[in-house]
């Protein structure tokens, strides 16, 4: 109990520190032009992959990362990449964020790009604000957030049910937009065991526990038929449903 409480606090020491004033300190050095703007990307992505794994082991867990194809995945992670994944709980995206082959950014609320200094690092990694509210704008986010994908290479994850829960529920078509018009590659993701640590939409701390993430082979959205895309959600939705029920 020691033991998680001095975890937790350091964890939460550092989360503040590096929001505080490692962040804001790299964004002068890129305003200045000490830094390069991809070298103080770099160095932000990296301060936010240490922050997600430990907060992972704040909880208490372990991880186990098992891939259908490992040198598929090794190939393409310079690539422009859209991870579409289930979504069991809030421990999904650090669990992603830290235990994924390269930095990753999120489809995220609108409301999050209000906060300015978590707005800045969530732009560093790419991430896309969506307001689902609005269906015009969100075609146009999608769309700006595609080519940013295929300008950057950028690697996006986009939570295709929508919301949150122990069980997968049907994916929603639009999700898979990104995919399409960023034209790189969609990585199918089975997420389990996160929803275990979540209660009243809190994350319990120091519970031990095993997070499990099985990624899947790459596919390339370059030359899908119009049939292709059209079964395509379909095709990763009942993918992330046999894998899940093998994990």
């Amino acid at each position: 109990m020691i033991k998680a409480i001095c975890i937790y606090f350091i964890t939460y020491l550092y989360a503040i520190l590096s929001t505080l004033l490692y962040m804001p300190y790299v964004f002068l050095l890129v305003k200045l032009h000490v830094l390069s703007h991809k070298k103080g990307k770099n160095m932000l992505q990296n301060n936010a992959k240490r922050w997600a794994k430990l907060n992972i082991l704040v909880m208490g867990t372990k991880v186990s990362v098992s891939y259908e194809k490992f040198e598929a995945i090794n190939d393409i992670k310079d690539e422009a990449i859209v991870i579409v994944s289930n979504h069991q709980s809030k421990a999904d995206i650090p669990l992603l964020l830290g235990y994924f082959i390269r930095p990753i950014g999120f489809v995220a609320k609108i409301e999050l790009k209000n906060m300015p200094i978590l707005k800045y690092w969530m732009q560093m990694l790419d991430c896309i604000f969506l307001d689902r509210s609005d269906a015009r704008s969100a075609i146009k986010t999608m769309q700006e957030g595609a080519a940013l994908i295929a300008r950057e290479k950028a690697c996006i994850s986009i939570f295709p049910e929508g919301t949150r829960g122990s069980e997968i529920i049907s994916f929603k078509k639009g999700s898979f937009k990104l995919a399409f018009m960023s034209k790189g590659y969609l990585v199918p993701i089975v997420i389990k065991g996160t929803d275990k640590l979540s209660s009243s939409d809190k994350i319990k701390a120091g519970k031990a526990d095993l997070f499990k993430l099985h990624i899947g082979t790459p596919i390339s959205m370059a030359h899908l038929t119009k049939e292709e895309k059209e079964a395509l959600p379909e095709t990763v939705e009942n993918w992330v449903r046999e894998n899940f029920n093998k994990l």
